[in-house]
């Protein structure tokens, strides 16, 4: 397959970096100047190719293949000992003979080992360096960046319900008291919603503050994404009760599904998204009707959970905040400890019957020790790592905002994390542990207790059934 003269293979190759110093390097290559070099390869491509005929090019500029393993690469794989010539790798032997024969074999695209993709050999040179104007559908607004955006947070919402659960109110329903509660979780009250609420209905409420909020009418939104472990059905997807629900037609969406730790997954999806330049408008909700899959006749699970949603506006960073927002995030799964948190029944695996509701299993199920020293370890890991990462400590940052699981997981992770306590935003006295709303609602404290400011280092992290990990980096924007 013969590519065109004007189509240049670039290697791919994956590094482990901060989004911080991705971005100043994506700046110092755009502002290279290549354009001599960029010159001279096009004159000599064009010398080769005066007096030949070729024929219409298979691959094209703007257009990524995949590069195959090597036991495809050579039809005479036991002979490569006799050919000393070759490279000893399948990419270098790709574009080796990329160069020499401006061609692509079709073995080349199978069974992916690496990826290429084409751009055109000389790009526009732009005022600030190098401006690629790409085939992809990009929106108009990314044609002339030499950079890509950066995503901040650029408003925030919450909704919780006005119903009041008491641990006095517990007292009468189970076999508990109030200082027992507080002494192990550090809850005092939670919010529970009436019969006539779902998860999509906090979901708009929230939704609708954010938006207005920041003065943005639900029309410009590009995505919607819905963290909830409550979804009001299997299918539709919340997110697409919510997209009717406050009118952003034109939208798409989806529903995830990470436990306590959907919101820090969520946000970090949208921040990749507006930052991959195609989006300029992404809703983020964490919100759960946990008192619908609670069972109130088990002490030790529902004194834990309440209901609530967050939402938060991820859009780019506007001119002379290119310090402001989105700097790193880092995640983990473990499914070995999938049956230490869980529901039990009403999946594919254990569909509903006589059997699973007479066996009480459509409430959550919790191994509350494992959980705890899971949670523990990973809440105080995932941070210290992500801190190293990025040259950062405990002094840099403001706030911390951790999923609100239990007071104890919490003081327990921030300690040895070495952050003094009031650094540390903990809320779950009034809310309990809503699960994808906790972060949300407890930013918004932190706002309110004038905790958090434009320029402010935040620090979000959750632990969630899965098991799901996950920290994330924000310089706050407003």
């Amino acid at each position: 397959m013969r590519l065109a003269p004007d189509v240049a293979a670039v290697q791919i190759e994956t590094v482990a970096m901060g989004i911080q110093r991705r971005h100043r390097l994506a700046v110092e290559l755009a502002q290279q100047d290549v354009r001599q070099g960029l010159h001279d390869g096009r004159r000599r491509t064009r010398e080769e190719i005066r007096n030949t005929h070729l024929q219409p090019p298979v691959f094209q500029p703007d257009e990524t293949v995949r590069i195959g393993e090597a036991a495809e690469h050579h039809a005479q794989i036991g002979q490569r000992s006799a050919r000393p010539q070759l490279a000893e790798h399948p990419r270098i032997d790709l574009f080796r003979r990329f160069e020499e024969k401006r061609t692509l074999e079709t073995l080349d695209v199978a069974h992916p080992l690496g990826v290429v993709h084409l751009l055109s050999r000389v790009p526009r040179a732009g005022p600030f360096g190098c401006t690629f104007h790409t085939g992809m559908g990009y929106p108009e607004f990314l044609k002339e960046r030499t950079t890509l955006p950066k995503a901040k947070i650029s408003a925030l919402g919450c909704y919780t319900p006005p119903r009041v659960l008491t641990n006095q109110d517990l007292e009468k329903m189970v076999e508990t008291n109030d200082q027992w509660i507080v002494d192990r979780t550090g809850i005092r009250e939670r919010h529970i919603v009436g019969p006539e609420m779902a998860t999509s209905d906090m979901a708009i409420e929230a939704a609708k503050c954010a938006l207005a909020e920041r003065g943005v009418a639900a029309s410009e939104v590009d995505t919607i994404i819905v963290c909830t472990v409550t979804p009001d059905y299997f299918f539709p997807s919340t997110a697409c009760l919510v997209q009717n629900g406050i009118g952003a037609r034109g939208a798409w969406g989806f529903d995830l599904i990470a436990a306590c730790s959907g919101f820090v997954y969520g946000t970090t999806t949208a921040a990749h998204l507006v930052a991959a330049g195609t989006h300029r408008k992404v809703l983020v909700i964490g919100a759960d009707t946990m008192s619908r899959i609670v069972d109130y006749t088990d002490r030790a699970t529902c004194i834990l959970f309440g209901d609530a949603a967050g939402a938060v506006l991820i859009e780019p960073a506007g001119d002379g905040e290119d310090d402001l927002g989105f700097i790193d995030f880092i995640g983990e799964v473990d499914g070995s400890g999938g049956d230490f948190l869980k529901m039990p029944a009403g999946g594919s695996r254990l569909p509903a019957s006589h059997e699973t509701v007479d066996k009480r299993q459509h409430f959550v199920f919790q191994d509350g020790s494992q959980v705890f020293k899971y949670a523990v370890r990973k809440m105080y890991e995932s941070c210290r790592d992500l801190l190293k990462r990025n040259g950062l400590t405990g002094d840099d940052v403001a706030v911390v905002i951790p999923h609100q699981a239990n007071k104890r997981i919490i003081t327990a992770a921030s300690d040895r994390l070495g952050i003094a306590p009031e650094k540390v935003l903990i809320n779950i006295d009034r809310y309990g542990n809503t699960v994808a709303g906790t972060i949300p609602l407890a930013t918004r404290d932190a706002i309110r207790e004038g905790r958090l400011h434009k320029g402010d280092i935040v620090l979000f992290t959750a632990v969630g059934a899965g098991y799901t990990v996950g920290a994330s980096i924000w310089r706050w924007a407003y």
